[in-house]
C-alpha cells in the first residue's frame, strides 16, 4: 500500500504544491479547539470541526473487487482531532463520524508518512486502513484541510469516507458583492463499474459570485491509482463540473455535480475569519457499483 500513496502523492504533485513533515512518536496532550494552522504551538492537540461523507462496502477476499456499495449520507457533525509533537511532527490523526472512529498514531505503530512532499499518508500495520490527508501549511492553507481513507482493505468490507475540517466563517462575515476565484484540490475514492477500486486526486477550481450566491465548481487533470495494482493512470472521466448554492445569512453551500456517466452533489463550507478558503465532500454514483466519493479543498 505505501507504493499506492507514493504514486498518489506523485499525482497531486504536478500542481506545484510543496509540504514539510517528518515522523516522530506521539506525545499525549489535551485537544483544544482548532483556530488555524498558523496558531497551532506544538506539543499541542487540536480539534476541528466539519462535514464527511462515508459508505459500506463489500469486496469478497482476497481480491479486492467491491460488489456492494452502500451510501451512508453526509454529516454536519463530523470532526478530527490532529496531534503534533514537541518537534511539530504530525504523530496523531484521529476522525470522528457518526459511522466510524478511525485512528492513526505513531505511538501504536501506525504509519504517517509526510515524505511525499505533497501529501500525509497514513496506514496502520496490516494495511487495512489507509488515508490520504492535505498538509495544510505546506499547499498553503490556514483555516481548512480535508482527506480521504479506506478501512477493512483486504478483508471483504469496510468503509469509504472523507472529510473536510476546519474553522468555519461566521455566516454574517461571508462577503455579500463581489466575485473571487479560489484553487486547491479534490480527493477521494472510486469504484469502477466492475468493482476496481483506486483512490482518485486532481486540481480544483471554485468562482464565487458572493453576490448571487453561486459558486462555480470544476475539477480537472484527475489520476487514479488502483488499489489492487498500484498502477497510476489518466482519469478524465472523474473530472467534475457543477454549480453549487447556498442562502442569505447561511454558511452551507451545496448543488449538483457531474462527472462522465456520473451524477452526485457537493456540499460545503467556507473557512476562515471572512470565507478566505473553502471546502466540502462530494458523492457521485454511476451504473452498477460506480462510485466516486471524496473531499475537496481550496483558498482565494
Amino acid at each position: 500500500m505505501k507504493k499506492i500513496f507514493g504514486l498518489v502523492s506523485m499525482s497531486i504533485m504536478s500542481t506545484s504544491l510543496l509540504l514539510t513533515g517528518c515522523g516522530g512518536g506521539e506525545v499525549v496532550v489535551s485537544s483544544i479547539p482548532f483556530t488555524s494552522f498558523s496558531e497551532i504551538t506544538p506539543p499541542e492537540a487540536v480539534t476541528a470541526s466539519g462535514l464527511s461523507s462515508e459508505a459500506e462496502y463489500t469486496a469478497p477476499a482476497p481480491a479486492f473487487a467491491v460488489t456492494t456499495v452502500a451510501d451512508l449520507g453526509v454529516s454536519q457533525t463530523s470532526s478530527a482531532t490532529l496531534t503534533y509533537g514537541s518537534s511539530g511532527t504530525l504523530d496523531k490523526v484521529a476522525i470522528n463520524t457518526p459511522n466510524s472512529t478511525i485512528t492513526w498514531s505513531t505511538a501504536t505503530g501506525d504509519s504517517i508518512d509526510t515524505s511525499s512532499g505533497v501529501v500525509i499518508a497514513v496506514q496502520n500495520p496490516t494495511g487495512a486502513n489507509v488515508g490520504i490527508f492535505m498538509d495544510a501549511i505546506g499547499v498553503g492553507w490556514n483555516y481548512q484541510t480535508f482527506g480521504s481513507w479506506a478501512t477493512g482493505l483486504g478483508t471483504g468490507s469496510g468503509n469509504v469516507g472523507a472529510i473536510s475540517i476546519g474553522a468555519p466563517t461566521t455566516a454574517s462575515t461571508i462577503p455579500v458583492t463581489g466575485i473571487a476565484v479560489f484553487t486547491g484540490l479534490a480527493a477521494g475514492a472510486y469504484f469502477d463499474s466492475v468493482g476496481d477500486g483506486y483512490f482518485a486526486t486532481g486540481e480544483l477550481t471554485v468562482g464565487a459570485d458572493f453576490s448571487n450566491r453561486s459558486l462555480s465548481f470544476t475539477t480537472s487533470n484527475t489520476e487514479k491509482v488502483n488499489l489492487n495494482t498500484a498502477l497510476s493512470s489518466t482519469a478524465s472521466n472523474l473530472n467534475m463540473i457543477g454549480t453549487l448554492t447556498y442562502s442569505p445569512g447561511v454558511n452551507s453551500f451545496s448543488g449538483t455535480v457531474n462527472a462522465t456517466g456520473l451524477t452526485g452533489t457537493a456540499e460545503g463550507l467556507f473557512y476562515g475569519p471572512v470565507a478566505q478558503e473553502l471546502g466540502g465532500v462530494f458523492n457521485l454514483t454511476g451504473s452498477g457499483v460506480e462510485t466516486y466519493s471524496g473531499a475537496f479543498g481550496a483558498k482565494q
